[in-house]
Order: structure tokens, then sequence, then C-alpha cells
């Protein structure tokens, strides 16, 4: 059992961390209401700012790593980088104080998002740029259960072909979406993927005890990282 103070123990606090995309950002939540949250909209950003949002947070809140209930982190896809850095540290914090972690999918936390600017019986389709013509995709129905296996997919004419008018699309890779297929610009959604987008599918997860291995967790690249060598000058 995790250690801390027993009071706060009764009332589910999540740190939460999201580092999958160009937002650097950290939430505290007490089972579903949002305490505190830090969004920083700086690209690349996440390896100066997320441990000092994690810091200021709890300072805040008068809190310490042991008073959480579990640490949740975007699981991926998304950056190779950024997710790295995000379970590094919510490993660590994890490792000191005892308690468990969360991985909650990126492309999910979007449908979450998308669920409150969509209509009931809609689709909700959320793409994550992937460089080139690729993306990232999730399928959901309006209830958020997952109808295809999240994926990579070169984005055209024929993706989810048939199904394009009842569904609606959020995320960093659906200006691709458009400039390739024939989707109308009305089905796109603003939507930014930030920590409390995953607050809903996080608490769900600890009310269920659906934890990661602290040694063997991953985040979910989904496609294989590519990691060029840098040219030499002769």
């Amino acid at each position: 059992m995790p250690k801390g103070n027993p009071r706060l123990k009764k009332a589910q606090y999540i740190l939460l961390l999201e580092s999958s995309a160009e937002i650097c950002s950290a939430a505290l939540i007490q089972a579903k209401k949002v305490l505190e949250q830090k969004n920083l909209f700086e690209k690349n950003s996440h390896s100066k700012a997320l441990a000092p949002m994690v810091k200021e947070l709890l300072d805040n809140q008068g809190m310490k790593v042991s008073d959480l209930d579990a640490v949740a982190i975007s699981g991926g896809p998304g950056s190779y980088t950024g997710l790295r850095i995000g379970a590094s540290l919510a490993k660590a914090l994890c490792y000191s104080a005892g308690i468990p972690l969360i991985a909650v999918s990126s492309l999910k936390s979007i449908a979450c998002e998308l669920k409150k600017q969509a209509k009931s019986g809609q689709l909700l389709c959320t793409l994550i740029d992937a460089r080139r013509d690729d993306a990232y995709y999730g399928l959901y129905d309006y209830e958020l259960n997952e109808l295809i296996e999240e994926g990579f997919t070169t984005l055209g004419p024929d993706f989810l072909k048939g199904q394009k008018n009842k569904t609606v699309f959020a995320g960093s890779g659906t200006a691709k979406l458009l400039d390739l297929t024939k989707i109308q610009a009305e089905q796109i959604k603003d939507v930014n993927l930030v920590a409390t987008s995953m607050a809903e599918l996080a608490m769900g997860k600890l009310e269920r005890q659906e934890f990661e291995d602290l040694a063997y967790y991953e985040p979910n690249y989904i496609k294989a990282v590519h990691i060029t060598t840098p040219k030499k000058s002769v």
C-alpha cells in the first residue's frame, strides 16, 4: 500500500503528466476534480519544465509525492523524446513513494476532449501527426469504446472509407487529413491535449487497479523509432 497521509488516501489523488505532444502539462486531481494544472505551450520544453511543474503543484497543495494514490502519464503514441521524459519522471516518483503508475492512451485522451464537442451517436477519430503523410489514429464510439485497434497509417482518400460522414476528428494530424482527403472542414474540432484530458480515464484505471509494471513499462510508440546518424562535416 502507498504510504502517506491517511486523510488524503481516501480522497484519491492522482498526479497527471502529459508529455506526448508539444504542450508540456501537469495537473493534480482529487477524484475527478481538478485542483490545479499547469500548461506550457513551448516546443521541446518537457526536459526543463515538467519536473519543476510537479514540484510547484505539490508545494501549492501542501502535499508530498507519498500523499498521491498514483501518477498517470500519457502512454503514447506521440513524441519519442517527450514520452521518454514523462515515463522516466513518473517512474522515479512512483519508485520513491511506493505508489502505482498508470498509463493512458494519448489518442483516447484526445477522444475524451473531442466528445465534449461531438453529438450523441457520432464516431470519434483522433489523429496524432507522425511526420510526412503519416499519422497515429484511434477510432471510438460516443461512449469511448475502442472500435479499431490504435495504429499507424499513411493518410489518403481511403482512410475510414464509408465512415467519414458520421465521424468527427481531432488531434495534431487533422490538418494533414484535410489536405489529403475530401473530408469536410466542419468535422475537424480544435482540441488541445493537456494533462487534464486524461483525468477521467486515469481515475477509472485507479478504481479498477489497472497499473503498469514499473520495472518493465515502456511507452506505446506504435511505430518503431527511427534514429538517424548525424552527418559529419568533411
